[in-house]
């Protein structure tokens, strides 16, 4: 009798196996890993897709990887490359490619790349306790939340040129005015940024027209410059804070090195700004700006008799002391000694003399800097930007408060021995523009070079062009940090090559307003408002927003599944030239509607966008009566509206009503585009 069961048996078995092979393969990245006997620190990243980012050093290649030495082991397990697919010996690898290899039926997922990512934060403007949202406990909050962005219940950020990789903070950089004018200390802003320096992460601050009085400023005596009992003291102050976190900042376990001062070397008064290298990247910090003028200073009795120079003033013991000096004035012998906190009200003195001189000194000791370092990967900083509207001149001629220039001891090519007019007149935006356009032929003798500044208290973005020599500089302007939204530029940088992604975000909150302009609401007063433009709720599926936007619009002039775009449309009877709906989608593909942005024709008239701005404003106040709604305006021309609360982030605001300001490079014009955007909200995370 013939045996049935066993060719049975073995067609069970051959089911089995085709079945096996018709099951997908499970794609794995964590128990995967590479090493390189050759290379010396090889990083890795974990990203959000489920792959894994390999960062080889500066100056390796992607198309030789079995040179370095290349190994693998699988869940702590030496293998064979060979034992790989694909080998990643014979491969040619693209940077950022995404690779999956397969070992024993699973996947693992892999990037290489050349150089490590790292995140800068760049925040300016803190003037920590000058005004209630700009209290101590509000920066203390956002430091707090840019030491643990990325982590565990931190907040966490993105960027489109690096997806799937969640930013923490590497780097922190402060570009200038800390507190109150004329502090001779600075207690007030090391206690609000101390969550950052008690993570281990180097901060790295600079001087604003706040911190080293310029020529002019608000004082006892505005004749003579700055002032014996506020400007001279504060200077010092202030010079020693830089000098303490730049200290500190090189003691961190990942610390900045290499760092220079760029000064004259004169025995003058100077700003002292510096350079660093942090992660194969070279940072130029340039003070309030690289054109500050050094100074020096005679002090003088009430009978005008000189009395000490300031080069005889010597720091002791981190306090502000006068080196005891046995000058004979009048056959007196005189020692003089600061009070506590640096007064120096027992000077019995009425006015001094400041003697100014031309920055050239520092500019050429700049340029000679660049000419050591021109193949480094460079980002530069400053406190004033290249362009920012009409007063932008006067910042750039030490000009301040009643728009007079002290002339110079020396003409030179910076400085005048005559007193410049008013920063409009053509004089004085001759020198200006000589100024802006030396920089930035500076700039561009470095390697992908990019720039920073604050001042302004907004956000801003130009190009800024010397038109005979062509040279030019992106200039990214960060919004104040100390007005209650913790406003900073997230910056993804990458060894050696400097400066990839800039990202505007914000760590605090607009819950603490002016009692005149806040309104609070029901959690029912909340609900019945008609909240949404188009009525379609932010976070509905894609199809949802597709054929809202239809139904109001007709067919897009661009969509896919990201963008849904219009032009020259009108709503709610305004016409606008650009309107368009934003889609983000998660890992698992699911699609949310998030951003919505309806921007009017740009115009080359700052008052003009003024003015459209409050027509926007009026256009819908209507749908938000019960909801807090801030104006920000300011002596700069400033305008903005915020309202609302992100329904993803309650620390974030539901719209903003404001302009975009940007240089037109075909005309070198200023123009200004007035716009309502709702988001973006990451609703990704909820």
């Amino acid at each position: 009798m013939m045996n049935t069961h066993k060719p049975l048996k073995w067609e069970c078995k051959a089911w089995m196996v085709l079945l096996l092979l018709a099951m997908p393969m499970q794609t794995i990245c964590a128990q995967m890993e590479f090493s390189f006997a050759k290379l010396s620190g090889v990083t890795t990243k974990q990203l959000t897709d489920g792959s894994t980012l390999v960062e080889l050093p500066v100056g390796s290649k992607l198309t030789d990887l079995a040179s370095y030495g290349m190994s693998v082991t699988v869940d702590g397990k030496q293998v064979e490359l060979t034992e790989l697919s694909p080998i990643p010996a014979s491969m040619e690898i693209e940077d950022l490619e995404k690779i999956e290899f397969r070992y024993k039926r699973k996947k693992y997922a892999f990037r290489f790349t050349v150089g490590a990512f790292f995140t800068a934060v760049v925040i300016s403007d803190s003037h920590t306790a000058q005004t209630k949202d700009a209290s101590i406990e509000n920066e203390y909050r956002y430091s707090e939340a840019i030491a643990t962005m990325g982590m565990d219940g931190g907040k966490k950020f993105g960027f489109d040129n690096l997806p799937g990789y969640v930013p923490t903070t590497s780097i922190v950089l402060f570009l200038g005015d800390m507190d109150k004018d004329s502090k001779q200390e600075d207690t007030e802003f090391a206690a609000a940024m101390s969550p950052i320096l008690a993570h281990g992460i180097p901060f790295v601050p600079m001087l604003g027209n706040h911190d080293f009085v310029p020529d002019y400023w608000t004082g006892d005596n505005p004749d003579y410059g700055l002032t014996v009992t506020g400007g001279e003291p504060a200077n010092r102050a202030a010079l020693r804070t830089i000098d303490a976190y730049l200290d500190s900042a090189q003691r961190v376990k990942d610390p900045i090195k290499n760092v220079e001062r760029i000064n004259d070397g004169s025995s003058h008064t100077q700003a002292n700004p510096f350079t660093f290298v942090f992660h194969n990247v070279r940072f130029y910090c340039g003070q309030t700006y690289w054109f500050q003028k050094p100074y020096s200073i005679d002090f003088v009795m009430k009978n005008e008799e000189p009395l000490v120079r300031q080069s005889q003033f010597r720091m002791k013991n981190e306090d502000p002391l006068v080196r005891q000096s046995q000058k004979q004035v009048r056959n007196k012998s005189l020692s003089l000694e600061f009070g506590e906190k640096g007064d120096v009200s027992s000077y019995s003195l009425n006015k001094k003399r400041a003697s100014y001189y031309a920055p050239d000194g520092v500019i050429d000791a700049l340029r000679r800097k660049v000419e050591e370092h021109r193949e480094d990967a460079s980002i530069w900083m400053q406190h004033y930007p290249f362009v920012a509207g009409y007063n932008c001149d006067r910042w750039w001629l030490d000009q301040t408060d009643v728009g007079r220039y002290i002339k110079t001891e020396d003409a030179s090519i910076y400085g005048t021995d005559r007193n410049l007019g008013f920063f409009a007149t053509d004089s004085a935006r001759a020198m200006a523009r000589k100024k802006k356009d030396a920089l930035v032929d500076i700039i561009a003798m470095t390697k992908n070079p990019v720039h920073f500044s604050g001042h302004t208290h907004f956000y801003a973005e130009h190009n800024y062009v010397n038109e005979k020599s062509g040279a030019q500089v992106k200039d990214y302007t960060v919004a104040a940090y100390g007005e209650d939204r913790g406003d900073a530029f997230i910056v993804l940088c990458k060894e050696g090559v400097g400066c990839v992604e800039v990202k505007k975000v914000n760590f605090g909150s607009l819950s603490k307003m002016k009692n005149e302009e806040r309104k609070t609401i029901t959690e029912k007063e909340q609900k019945a408002e008609p909240r949404y433009p188009l009525g379609v709720e932010f976070g509905t599926d894609y199809e949802t927003i597709l054929e809202a936007v239809k139904s109001e619009f007709g067919e897009p002039d661009y969509v896919d599944s990201t963008a849904i775009i219009y032009y020259n449309k009108k709503y709610k009877e305004k016409e606008f030239a650009y309107i368009a709906f934003g889609i983000q989608y998660n890992s698992a593909g699911d699609g949310f509607y998030n951003q919505a942005t309806m921007m009017l024709a740009p115009t080359e008239k700052a008052d003009a966008a003024n003015s459209k701005i409050e027509e926007l404003f009026a256009m819908i106040k209507g749908d938000y009566k019960m909801i807090e709604i801030t104006k920000t305006a300011n002596h700069y021309g400033w305008l903005q509206y915020t309202g609302g609360k992100d329904p993803t982030d309650e620390d974030n605001v539901f719209f903003t009503i404001s302009k975009e300001e940007k240089t037109d490079t075909s005309t070198g014009k200023m123009t200004y585009t007035p716009y309502l955007t709702y988001g973006p909200f990451e609703f990704t995370r909820k």
